[in-house]
């Protein structure tokens, strides 16, 4: 079955996570951060899309997209070919740069986006890239030091829209974000998870989550069990071998499901 498109229109706001294959570093010296940040100011203004939230780790980035007149996935599709070219070119290497596709969730309501936001800006944070709250606000890899007023935006940060949803009043806006990032989060509710996932894949497939966790084999299941280890790879940039436990599989037939032609609903291979 070919890949569920990604819901998006202009206006619509997305956390979007992007990872580096295998875990290596994505950012080898501020150079490639600042080449990614330029081509995401120049990238937004084309498209009209806006960021509301950022953060560069070492081997993976997150950000808060508000989608303008073109697509969410030619945006980041732009963004990822350039800065890998440059990359490459850079660091005198070949091959991919990104882990598969991006990852993308559609945010659903305003406490969900001041959530997604606060979890966005906390990153290095939680990571042990900072230590402190206050060297959080002089971290330059992050959003949070313009929305603070602690050094000026970027040409992509629209300060203005992300303060608005913390508050009315800039000031008082600022000091509601700077409640928000001092909390300790319960769990991660940004990112989706594998379970989420596979029940996502399940119902888009119309088959039952217990019969793709306990190994049934009717062609339905099969299809949906291989959807699920290729958006758990590319996606979520999860090892074949946590993957495999999750869905009843050996890492082998995980790795041979990652090779296997999509299908179609017609049961045909798909040239994607």
């Amino acid at each position: 079955m070919p890949r569920q498109p990604r819901r998006d229109a202009p206006g619509l706001v997305h956390h979007v996570w992007a990872r580096s294959i295998e875990g290596r570093s994505l950012f080898l010296d501020d150079s490639d951060r600042r080449d990614l940040l330029s081509r995401l100011s120049g990238i937004a203004a084309e498209s009209g899309a806006s960021c509301l939230a950022w953060a560069l780790m070492s081997n993976h980035l997150h950000l808060v997209l508000r989608s303008g007149h073109v697509s969410l996935s030619n945006v980041m599709k732009r963004l990822h070919t350039g800065f890998a070219i440059r990359f490459n070119r850079r660091n005198e290497r070949q091959g991919y740069v990104f882990q598969g596709r991006f990852g993308s969730r559609l945010v659903r309501n305003e406490p969900d986006l001041l959530t997604v936001i606060a979890y966005v800006l906390r990153n290095p944070l939680a990571a042990g890239i900072v230590r402190t709250l206050s060297e959080l606000e002089r971290y330059p890899w992050s959003g949070y030091g313009a929305l603070v007023g602690r050094r000026e935006p970027l040409p992509f940060e629209c300060v203005t829209s992300t303060l608005a949803a913390f508050g009315d009043e800039p000031e008082r806006a600022r000091e509601e974000l700077r409640e928000w990032i001092a909390r300790e989060p319960a769990n991660d509710t940004a990112t989706p998870s594998l379970d989420e996932l596979i029940r996502e894949t399940c119902r888009a497939h119309g088959v039952a989550e217990g019969d793709v966790r306990g190994g049934r084999r009717t062609p339905a299941v099969i299809c949906a069990r291989g959807a699920i280890c290729r958006r758990a790879v590319h996606e979520l940039g999860l090892r074949a071998s946590h993957v495999a436990r999750a869905v009843g599989l050996t890492r082998g037939a995980v790795s041979q499901a990652l090779r296997r032609p999509v299908a179609t609903k017609r049961g045909r291979p798909s040239p994607g």
